[in-house]
């Protein structure tokens, strides 16, 4: 650095100190302060020494993070969700057998999902199963290449059979070759299912209703391009979650009277046929006990889903 003439001399003798204060040792002046190269090349080696040593550091981190990201391209993992994986696989103390999708091979997805593996982890309470889950798991395999894992959490002292195995379909494939791996694991949640994607970047989504649709948002086209049928999906959806599931027995026999009266002029409850909003007020109705004693146009909605392909495991297991 350069150097300057100092602007006071401190050490001056000829300084007259007043009376009338008590006296200290001088702060400036009492100790002798040297810049980098004044005294030797002692600090200023110092100073090279740790600046090397954090180059190194550097170095070595760069070489970590390329290894990282050539794993990740081999594996085919996504970085965003590794997290989640480990966080799944740590809370649970019990699994069950994991079950794939028959795709073979893997193929090249929509935009939406990408080339990299889209991890889904799912908690649930076996005591109010979301049974729309199995539905849109079998919508999802048409359009995806999806594995799927089943495990019980510690919470959770045991889990029925039909529970265990309610996504599988016995075929497996190896993880690098999905693009969907969805988790489910019975875990006793107090607030409804619960889905991870990314715990350190994303909250979690709670309810029903609200996994059913970010799966929607997966499938291609998204029910959300036509902006009406939308308005009718969210209206269904909150009354499935918070009338039907959330609500007490007076709001609950109101909103059957509300399905009554739609399914006295339409068939389904959005567009002209089946759709993920079905199931999740076939859940709701099914998890409220509603279900058995339902009369009238909802009786008739009701057998007319259980007709539906992708109603049929929801039925079997329901029951």
């Amino acid at each position: 650095m350069f150097k300057l003439d100092p602007f006071y001399n401190f050490e001056e003798k000829g300084v007259d100190l007043p009376n009338c204060m008590f006296k200290m040792d001088k702060v400036i002046g009492s100790m002798e302060v040297l810049l980098p190269g004044q005294n030797g090349s002692d600090e200023l080696s110092k100073l090279q020494a740790l600046e090397q040593r954090q180059r190194r550091i550097l170095e070595e981190l760069s070489k970590m993070e390329s290894q990282v990201e050539s794993l990740e391209t081999k594996f085919g993992v996504q970085p965003a969700n590794q997290s989640a994986n480990q966080s799944a696989s740590q809370s649970v103390n019990q699994s069950a057998n994991t079950y794939e999708t028959k795709t073979p091979e893997r193929v090249k997805g929509p935009a939406v999902v990408g080339d990299v593996i889209h991890d889904v982890v799912i908690y649930a309470n076996p005591a109010s199963p979301p049974y729309s889950l199995i539905y849109l798991y079998k919508s999802l395999q048409m359009q995806y290449s999806c594995r799927t894992a089943i495990h019980i959490h510690s919470s959770v002292k045991s889990v029925p059979d039909k529970l265990m195995n309610c996504l599988g379909n016995g075929v497996r494939i190896e993880r690098p070759k999905a693009q969907i791996a969805l988790t489910l694991i019975w875990k006793d949640v107090t607030h409804g299912p619960q889905l991870r994607v990314s715990p350190s970047s994303q909250t979690p989504i709670n309810g029903e209703s609200n996994i059913a649709r970010y799966l929607a948002r997966l499938l291609q086209p998204s029910y959300e391009e036509d902006l009406h049928l939308a308005c009718l999906a969210d209206h269904w959806l909150d009354l499935a979650s918070f009338s039907l599931i959330g609500g007490n027995s007076k709001e609950r026999a109101a909103a059957v009277r509300s399905l009554n009266a739609h399914l006295g002029k339409k068939s389904w409850l959005v567009g002209d046929e089946a759709s993920f909003v079905d199931a999740v007020v076939y859940s709701a109705l099914s998890q409220t006990g509603q279900r058995s004693g339902a009369t009238g146009n909802v009786q008739n909605w009701l057998k007319a889903c259980e007709s539906q392909d992708r109603f049929e495991q929801i039925t079997l297991f329901a029951d």
